[in-house]
């Protein structure tokens, strides 16, 4: 008989009848197997760190286990306490504790927990009293209750939050508007740097130039100004600027005085 007469034999006749993925498992394991791959699974490359972390999990519950089963076997109150037995056993006391007696771990919790409450501390912002939070470690909080959940008058950085100077999100946060400018400045000037970085120092040059010449204005404006004599209008006109600008380089108080007059119109 030739060989184009032979019938065809069936490489996977043996493993008919079993579902898909045990049929590909075998045939995985076969072909692993040919080429002498380590197997320590009964997957192979796919599962191996699944099962090894499996049978890791499972040795250490039951190793949990008979040492829990041991530690309640041992314990016997006022002669072979939870100290001994944790020192036979290589765990901690604590651990002992909880599993000889779970009621009394418990207990001590709550009874610190109680301890903390107990204990009294003093506002940082009122002066008022403070109690146990439940989230601070030391006890007593920083912040009484009532400044807590008070609405903030200042931002982190002490900018004042009035109506001009809040920015509202949508889930209902308030935002300093002055802090925010100046995060977003920030940002743009570090985004400017990495990407065109010539081009930032020419900025931060020409920067740099047009603050020296307002200092140096300024000066000239405060050694010209004398009040009842030579006024605002006169030092605008000696020095080319508007009366305005004068008023503020003399003045260093003159903005926000101008923002409580037109807050107070509107």
């Amino acid at each position: 008989m030739d060989r184009a007469s032979k019938p065809r034999q069936k490489p996977l006749g043996l493993l008919r009848g079993l579902p898909g993925a045990a049929i590909w498992r075998a045939v995985r394991l076969a072909a692993l197997k040919s080429v002498g791959a380590p197997l320590k699974g009964s997957s192979a490359s796919a599962g191996r760190g699944a099962y090894t972390q499996t049978l890791s999990e499972e040795s250490q519950m039951s190793s949990r286990e008979e040492a829990k089963r041991r530690a309640q076997a041992l314990y016997v109150p006022k002669s072979y306490g939870y100290r001994r037995i944790a020192r036979e056993l290589g765990i901690p006391p604590g651990t002992v504790r909880r599993w000889v007696v779970p009621g009394k771990a418990e207990a001590d919790r709550r009874a610190a927990r109680e301890r903390k409450r107990q204990r009294v501390g003093v506002c940082e912002r009122c002066g008022g009293q403070t109690r146990y939070n439940g989230r601070t470690a030391a006890g007593p909080s920083r912040i009484c209750a009532t400044c807590a959940t008070a609405p903030r008058t200042h931002c982190k950085r002490g900018h004042e939050l009035t109506p001009d100077n809040v920015v509202h999100r949508q889930k209902g946060e308030r935002l300093c508007r002055t802090c925010r400018r100046a995060s977003l400045r920030a940002s743009a000037r570090r985004w400017y740097q990495r990407h065109h970085p010539e081009r930032a120092q020419l900025a931060a040059k020409r920067a740099a130039e047009r603050e020296a010449a307002r200092e140096q204005l300024r000066e000239q404006a405060r050694a010209m100004y004398r009040r009842g004599e030579f006024g605002h209008v006169r030092v605008a006109r000696a020095l080319g600027v508007s009366a305005s600008t004068v008023r503020r380089l003399v003045d260093d108080e003159y903005l926000e005085r101008e923002r409580d007059r037109l807050r107070q119109r509107a």
